[in-house]
């Protein structure tokens, strides 16, 4: 049993690629039904044993040190879809390749979300639907119209081309209301920056049971140059 023991705190070299990986077998046999647990467990390493204690696998160095952090940890953290970092370049198809080959399942693969990441996509998305909004309201000469988002139910469209809007709005039912709590005037600077004489209110309402809303209205004044627009259409002659 000692030299079981003693064997099993053996430290293994692993060549992967030429970039060497120090870990100790006991590591390693902790996941049998992994290809590195299940060679060292059953002394099947022979055939990749490259000198003494070292061993070679034709394989990805770079992204091997995610594969060392299951064998240590049980788990591996990747926190975005690309990563960029001091230790290697990686991406997530070159990492799921290299678990198919040392037969590490997907379950392993911890994806914790990405807070910042996913706020900006959100407030990306939710500002260029409201873009979309006003200059589609434009484009149907209509001049107002009033998005209701609340914080426990799904969002309304109230105005007279209500029906256009609602797929959109509703695509952001409660994560509408927390978007324009944290960022309605930066979005407000941005809309008007971006379409001239758009007028923008937001009202924060409280409701019973105990729930918020906003309510955002949009107006958009036509103030139009008659002339322009008949010598435009080819009509200022007729």
């Amino acid at each position: 049993m000692a030299n079981i023991s003693s064997q099993n705190y053996q430290k293994i070299i692993l060549n992967i690629g030429g970039t060497q990986f120090e870990t100790l077998r006991s590591t390693l046999i902790a996941h049998p039904n992994t290809l590195l647990g299940k060679m060292f467990l059953e002394d099947g390493e022979e055939s990749h044993q490259a000198d003494g204690h070292e061993y070679f696998f034709d394989r990805d160095g770079e992204t091997f040190h995610y594969i060392m952090r299951f064998y240590r940890e049980g788990r591996i953290t990747w926190f975005q879809e690309h990563c960029f970092d001091a230790e290697n370049t990686c991406n997530l198809s070159r990492l799921l390749q290299e678990m198919r080959c040392f037969k590490i399942g997907t379950s392993a693969l911890y994806k914790p979300v990405d807070m910042v990441n996913q706020w900006a996509a959100d407030l990306h998305n939710f500002a260029l639907m409201l873009k979309h909004a006003v200059e589609t309201m434009i484009a149907n000469h209509e001049d107002n119209l009033q998005l209701l988002f609340y914080q426990s139910k799904e969002a309304a469209v109230i105005g007279d081309i209500a029906e256009i809007f609602e797929e959109w709005v509703n695509e952001f039912s409660y994560a509408g209301y927390h978007i324009l709590d944290l960022f309605g005037d930066d979005i407000r600077k941005n809309m008007e920056a971006a379409i001239p004489n758009l007028m923008w209110k937001l009202t924060k309402e409280e409701h019973h049971p105990p729930s918020r809303s906003y309510t955002l209205n949009l107006d958009f004044p036509f103030i139009i140059n008659k002339n322009k627009v008949l010598e435009a259409a080819g009509l200022i002659n007729w």
